[in-house]
């Protein structure tokens, strides 16, 4: 898995997409939205890479 985060640039001023993306798949498995850049935007998308992707009974 990759991650990485990119600004979008609206009306209102920036916003921040972090995704976490599935190498093999190729398919985003998990991501967020912030107005603000800070860790707690990827720790976000990790969050629900790991709700996405945990094994049952893990």
């Amino acid at each position: 898995m990759v991650a990485d985060a990119t600004y979008i640039p609206t009306d209102k001023g920036f916003l921040y997409l972090a995704a976490v993306i599935d190498v093999f798949s190729r398919r985003i498995v998990g991501w967020a939205m912030s107005n603000d850049l800070y860790t707690e935007l990827m720790l976000r998308a990790l969050d629900m890479t790991l709700l996405q992707r945990r094994p049952e009974g893990a």
